[in-house]
């Protein structure tokens, strides 16, 4: 009998009829039992219980030579498949058990490993890459690092979405995660043989529901808090504070920021091509905009702690909703709408094309709704 740790392997014999039976390995990690055959039959009364040096069978069947060495065989592959993957992984899970006794164990790379040939190998918009990317190493990376992907069950699945809620993940964000888990699955189920676990079939993991999220956005109050932080010692979160506020002059995705350069101002205007949709447009150079233009000190930091400074300058500012990159985006909208620009000029000044994209900016608000009666009544 092999031993360590949470895991064993041993012969046993399962009786099937009459005292005939069959020999299997049995492969015991934590308390869950499993078996493969080795396809010897034997009687009951010709097994040996505990034998040492593989003599499972006694004289008293004629074939027990050879049933031995068949016996001994299968042990041995099982037993290095078995350490084989305790050496790959750094530990033995029931998921992988099954790949060690079938001889898949050399099939089972990680989520981690297949995660990043998704990345790697599909068309992304930078913007997508980058999102998938913070998933590998913020969510996939830490803890999972070993885990492979045949060890992603339903019951898996359910666990890692309690997970990301106890972390602070909502409706939209752990929708994005799981839609990169489901197409790093696809990818994986390609090439490997295993229940696909993500999906709306009968025994899978049902996908968590999509939801628009809800689009915040600032009042002029707001905004000037947030402008005071321009002015703090804190160089990380007075850089933040400018480039929000660039952002909401400018109307730019976050991503857009990381092109800036003084040549993009030209002829009063500001002039962009979005990385998300390789749209080129401009926006006038208005006293705002030029006014937070004037405030940059240096190029963009990273992505992560751009967003990580802003989310902690709404929560000193004490604000009811989270305060993220695309509340500026969304800030610009509203604001111009309000100030009576047309849905059109607005759309253009975004970089958006279609009007169905432009429909989840186009917040009808109570301050849009009064001056349009007071202007046009």
């Amino acid at each position: 009998m092999f031993h360590l740790s949470n895991y064993s392997l041993s012969v046993v014999f399962a009786e099937k009829k009459n005292s005939k039976g069959i020999v299997y390995l049995q492969l015991i990690v934590g308390r869950k039992k499993l078996q493969k055959s080795t396809g010897v039959n034997c009687m009951l009364e010709h097994f040996v219980k505990g034998a040492s040096d593989f003599k499972y069978i006694s004289r008293k069947d004629y074939l027990y030579e050879h049933k031995n060495q068949q016996i001994k065989a299968a042990y041995l592959d099982a037993e290095k498949a078995v350490l084989e993957c305790v050496r790959q992984y750094g530990s033995l899970t029931p998921d992988l058990a099954k790949l060690a006794l079938s001889n898949k164990y050399s099939q089972a790379e990680t989520l981690v490993e297949y995660a990043q040939r998704y990345v790697d190998t599909k068309d992304l918009a930078p913007n997508t890459r980058r999102r998938y990317e913070a998933v590998i190493r913020v969510n996939f990376s830490p803890e999972y690092k070993h885990t492979a992907i045949v060890e992603i069950t339903p019951k898996w699945l359910a666990l890692f979405h309690q997970k990301l809620i106890k972390q602070g993940y909502e409706g939209t964000s752990i929708w994005t995660v799981f839609k990169f888990l489901k197409s790093v699955l696809m990818l994986a189920s390609d090439s490997l043989d295993f229940p696909f676990p993500l999906g709306s079939k009968k025994g899978q993991y049902k996908m968590p529901p999509y939801k628009n999220p809800e689009r915040h956005f600032l009042s002029l109050e707001q905004i000037e808090a947030v402008k005071a932080y321009n002015l703090s010692t804190d160089t990380t979160l007075r850089n933040a504070s400018r480039w929000f506020v660039l952002q909401i002059y400018l109307g730019c995705r976050a991503s857009d920021l990381q092109n800036y350069a003084r040549h993009q101002i030209k002829d009063g205007r500001y002039y962009l091509t979005d990385v998300k949709t390789r749209n080129p447009h401009y926006v006038p150079l208005y006293p705002a905009l030029a006014e937070a233009v004037k405030g940059i000190e240096r190029p963009i930091f990273s992505y992560d702690k751009y967003n990580a400074a802003v989310r902690f300058i709404g929560k000193e500012l004490g604000l009811p909703f989270p305060l993220t990159t695309h509340v500026a985006r969304h800030t610009f909208a509203v604001s111009k709408l309000n100030a009576g620009i047309s849905s059109e000029t607005t759309m253009r000044a975004m970089g958006i094309k279609k009007h169905t994209t432009f429909a989840v900016y186009g917040k009808i608000t109570d301050g849009k709704i009064d001056k349009e009666f007071r202007d046009k009544m």
